[in-house]
């Protein structure tokens, strides 16, 4: 059954795109926080990858037509010669990797893993591409904005429905990997509890896979509101009031520290990095801390009001954020391994280990503590920061960074001819940040990549009075493209 469904999913997909690739696109994106829709058969696949595969091929035919002209991409040299360096460094990287005991074979071991994350690196770029092609005006990229947080809200009202469920009778209906488990992948099922003393305190991951991967997609959501309440006079402050505080709410119910730790670095640099790139708020900044504060109030008096009822969520907010940093820092398990590794051979960070290899040397790095479920396992690093320097290196990081940086200066120009769409600078600098700063939001921050370039694209077409491209369908029957 679980096939079946899956195979008829792929069969919409695929129509999808070749019939509505815009539609498809806007799948693409309220598909990036569903992290549960997966299966694993040796080759871990999801939702959102099979939308973006079908509508890369279904894209690809259509290039094949008569009349294909595509789109100029911004700083798209630098990001051409990221990609060749970071594909041609991993290739060399492939005849020397070490031999070390892992857990697993086949499509993870050491040889076979390297070549496959080559192709997923440049896969996971694609989405640049396909928001440049099929995005092709303002409000088109207003669409991926809204898409965006519709998408967060539905999982937060399936997280809520999930609570009531877990509590009302004791079973979990979303227990974490319960998707792959049904669709006959390999899986070992788990469950979002925090034990407080006797206390159970349940935590919502609805469709998003963990917790904290929820709280992760709803705090995005958030920050997006946040950029369209302080930049925009599109849609009413009170309405984005309300949405903001629900998602604020179901952010608390996945008790995920990173997510609080990500809205908050989030809030700290979105407005001033905005600035930078000559945004106007229409709010003040001490008005947004009026107002931050003003949300944020009702929180306070929710939480001293548990607390006098009996429940210590003081202490337990305690246990889940300062009392889980310990003598390392905030730095967690995988990359304290990786970190080390580079700390005793420094020269190897300057081009990198190559893509996907970072596990097969550090595993003999990997502190005691965490030995007994990380040793012999396939892992990466989990801040993308460190990612791209343990893969690429230091040059790597360098050239990414360029190129970022040439795009949100070419974004930053095209948003003074189209200043509707000036939050998306906001959202285009708090992203890298947050990017850097964890492992989860690669989809969203290539998406955001994929909106500037399409951004310049439509600022680009408007100077220039040229209509915008069109793309036929690809001719299914053989027949010449009318």
């Amino acid at each position: 059954m679980g096939l079946l469904l899956i195979l008829a999913y792929v069969g919409f997909a695929f129509w999808l795109a070749a019939l509505r690739p815009e539609r498809a696109l806007l799948g693409m994106v309220f598909l990036i926080p569903w992290g549960a829709l997966y299966t694993d058969f040796g080759l871990w696949v999801n939702a959102y990858q099979i939308m973006m595969l079908a509508l890369l091929l279904c894209t690809f035919a259509r290039s094949l037509q008569p009349g294909w002209t595509g789109v100029p991409m911004a700083a798209g040299r630098l990001l051409a010669l990221l990609l060749l360096w970071a594909l041609l460094t991993s290739l060399l990287q492939v005849a020397r990797v070490p031999d070390v005991a892992l857990k697993t074979t086949g499509l993870r071991g050491p040889t076979t893993r390297a070549i496959i994350q080559m192709a997923m690196y440049t896969f996971s770029m694609s989405p640049m591409l396909l928001v440049l092609l099929w995005v092709r005006s303002t409000d088109a990229i207003a669409a991926m904005a809204r898409t965006y947080v519709l998408s967060a809200l539905l999982l937060a009202v399936i997280g809520w429905l999930q609570l009531v469920v877990w509590v009302g009778t004791g079973t979990n209906p979303m227990p974490i990997g319960f998707f792959n488990d049904w669709a006959g992948g390999t899986v070992k099922l788990s469950e979002g509890v925090v034990q407080f003393g006797k206390i159970n305190v349940f935590r919502m991951n609805s469709f998003a896979g963990e917790p904290r991967t929820l709280g992760g997609a709803l705090v995005y959501a958030m920050l997006i509101i946040q950029a369209v309440g302080a930049i925009s006079t599109a849609v009413p402050r009170r309405k984005l009031v309300a949405l903001w505080l629900f998602l604020a709410v179901s952010t608390i119910a996945t008790l995920s520290t990173s997510a609080v730790l990500i809205w908050s670095i989030g809030s700290i640099v979105q407005f001033p990095l905005a600035r930078l790139f000559g945004v106007r708020l229409r709010v003040s900044g001490p008005r947004i801390a009026l107002m931050l504060g003003a949300v944020m109030l009702p929180f306070g008096l929710a939480a001293a009001a548990i607390e006098a009822s009996g429940f210590p969520i003081f202490d337990l907010l305690a246990q889940r954020t300062i009392e889980r940093i310990d003598a390392s820092g905030a730095v967690e398990d995988f990359d304290l391994a990786i970190i080390s590794y580079f700390q005793a051979h420094p020269l190897d960070s300057i081009a990198g280990v190559g893509l996907g290899n970072a596990h097969l040397y550090a595993q003999r790095y990997i502190d005691p503590e965490f030995q007994w479920y990380a040793l012999g396992g396939v892992f990466t690093a989990k801040t993308q920061y460190l990612r791209l320097i343990s893969e690429i290196g230091f040059i790597g990081l360098g050239l990414f960074l360029l190129w970022y940086l040439v795009l949100l200066i070419d974004a930053a120009v095209a948003v003074r001819r189209l200043p509707v769409l000036a939050p998306i600078m906001s959202m285009a600098t708090v992203t890298i940040v947050i990017f850097f700063a964890s492992g989860q939001f690669i989809a969203e921050f290539y998406h955001v990549a994929g909106a500037l370039g399409a951004l310049c694209a439509v600022a680009n077409r408007q100077r220039s009075g040229a209509p915008p491209p069109q793309f036929a369908p690809p001719q299914l029957t053989g027949a010449a493209a009318r």
